[in-house]
């Protein structure tokens, strides 16, 4: 049974700022991916089992209540978490390391298949090589 462990989460704040920055992003609605590869010293601090580390946002201006972003965001972690195996499979085939921050764009709670539409194509995002920049 999969887990989404703290080893891959993100919380690394100049991680982050780095994402928004230099990340690439697209779109798999209602949520917005940005994704950006991790240098080898940035791999060996997260850990050798760990090919992503995650984060989730919901934003405030669109949900008021925290218990509505809270909901949401419990949301997106499970749909993760039963689709990240096939997505450590695509990362691992290609020998890269990935920081995500997944931020939910509808106006409208989220259906659970919405979300696990959204990530299947996450995964079949990082499955087409073009997307990804050459192993190292």
């Amino acid at each position: 049974m999969p887990t989404f462990q703290r080893s891959e989460r993100l919380r690394s704040r100049k991680l982050i700022a780095r994402l928004f920055q230099e990340g690439q992003s697209f779109m798999a609605f209602p949520i917005r991916i940005v994704w950006l590869p991790l240098s080898d010293e940035e791999r060996q601090s997260m850990g050798a089992a760990c090919r992503a580390q995650a984060a989730f946002s919901i934003p405030k201006r669109l949900y008021k209540k925290a218990a509505e972003r809270n909901r949401i965001r419990r949301q997106m972690r499970e749909a993760y978490r039963l689709h990240k195996e096939a997505l450590y499979a695509r990362l691992e085939s290609r020998d890269l390391t990935i920081a995500l921050l997944l931020i939910y764009t509808a106006k409208t709670p989220p259906s659970w298949e919405q979300l696990s539409s959204s990530m299947r194509r996450l995964v079949r995002h990082f499955e087409r090589d073009a997307a990804l920049p050459p192993p190292n």
